[in-house]
């Protein structure tokens, strides 16, 4: 079993490298938003990052600090951020279609406007996240998903996992 196997992610190639660490493109214009230390993104500390319209599709970020992080418009489809701490991030527009989100902290998120079609929630924490607009179109979730107060998953397209 690969490294991904503990959290349920699959392996992917890794994200571009240079001496420096992993670096981090705008989707659009492939300039560098951010070199990470280090190989790779899992358990990488992003608190606070500015990562608009960052191209993280396919990216591991398992156990991963990006709270507080901008991500607006990120491309972070397929991702894996199960076990990522992701409280007040900034998920405006960003599309997270078939990311794995189990397990996260999206606790004061902002997902308005997100794409989450296909995403993993199980075990997610989304208290006091913002989901106006989004899209949950066959995300999945269980009964430990906690959901901002008076939020419908069900209502969004959503399925509960028994």
């Amino acid at each position: 079993m690969g490294a991904g196997s503990d959290s349920g992610c699959r392996e992917l190639p890794a994200p571009a490298t240079d001496q420096a660490g992993t670096l981090i493109r705008e989707r659009y214009t492939g300039e560098v938003l951010l070199c990470v230390p280090g190989e790779g993104l899992r358990g990488a500390r992003l608190t606070g990052a500015r990562l608009a319209g960052a191209d993280l599709a396919g990216a591991d970020l398992f156990d991963a600090d990006v709270q507080e992080a901008d991500l607006t418009g990120a491309d972070l489809r397929g991702a894996c951020l199960f076990a990522a701490e992701l409280a007040g991030a900034c998920f405006f527009e960003a599309d997270l279609r078939g990311a794995n989100l189990g397990g996260t902290d999206l606790t004061g998120a902002n997902l308005v406007l997100a794409r989450l079609e296909g995403a993993d929630l199980c075990d997610a924490v989304l208290n006091g996240a913002r989901l106006e607009y989004a899209s949950l179109s066959g995300a999945t979730y269980n009964r430990e998903t906690l959901w901002p107060i008076g939020f419908r998953p069900h209502g969004y397209g959503a399925i509960l996992l028994d």
